[in-house]
C-alpha cells in the first residue's frame, strides 16, 4: 500500500490497483473488479424491493431509503443499511418508522439506521409517557439530546493511576 494507491497481487502477480478513499471506513469499490458471480446478485432483494417496501411505509421512509442508495456507488452496498432501517417496523409500528424518517430528513442528517432507531426509540418514549398519562417536564426531549457526561472516578480508584504515570524521567 502506498499514498492513495492500494496494489494487489496473486502469486506475485499484480492483478489490481485501487485508489483509496481518503475517509476512514469507506467503501471504494470498482465495479470492473467486481467477480461475476457477484455482479448479478440473484439475491431475494435489490433496490426495486426494497424501495417498494419503503413505499408501502410511507413517503418519508421512501426518500430516507433512496438516499441511503444514492449515497453509495454499489447498489448492494446500502442493502444492509436500508433492511435494517426497514426491519424497525417489525419492532416498532409503521407510522412510528414512518414519523421517525420524517425527523430524521428534516434534521438534514446523512441517514443511517443508528439515527433512525434512536429516533424512533424517542418517538416510541415520548408516545408511551403520552399514552400512560404521564406528564412530560418540559426538559425531556432536550434531555435525550444532550451528551451523557459520566462522573469521575474517585481519585484513589485502583484503577486510576493519574497523570504521574504517563510521565519519563530522564535515565
Amino acid at each position: 500500500i502506498f499514498d492513495d494507491v492500494v496494489d494487489i497481487f496473486s502469486a506475485g502477480e499484480h492483478i489490481a490497483s485501487h485508489r483509496k478513499k481518503p475517509g476512514n471506513m469507506q467503501y471504494s469499490t470498482d465495479k470492473e473488479h467486481v467477480p461475476a458471480k457477484h455482479q448479478d446478485l440473484a439475491t431475494k432483494w435489490d433496490q426495486g424491493r426494497i424501495e417498494s417496501w419503503a413505499q408501502s411505509i410511507g413517503a418519508a421512509t421512501y426518500e430516507l431509503i433512496r438516499q441511503m442508495f444514492h449515497a453509495h456507488q454499489v447498489e448492494a452496498q446500502a442493502y444492509n443499511s436500508a433492511l435494517g432501517v426497514l426491519s424497525l417496523s417489525k419492532k416498532y409500528s409503521r407510522s412510528l418508522l414512518e414519523q421517525a424518517c420524517q425527523d430524521v430528513l428534516d434534521s438534514h442528517m446523512v441517514p443511517s439506521v443508528r439515527k433512525v432507531h434512536d429516533t424512533i426509540k424517542d418517538l416510541a418514549t415520548r408516545t408511551t409517557a403520552t399514552a400512560t398519562g404521564g406528564a412530560q417536564s418540559p426538559t425531556s426531549s432536550a434531555a435525550s439530546t444532550r451528551p451523557v457526561t459520566r462522573p469521575a472516578p474517585p481519585a484513589q480508584a485502583s484503577h486510576v493511576r493519574g497523570k504521574a504515570a504517563f510521565e519519563f524521567s530522564e535515565l
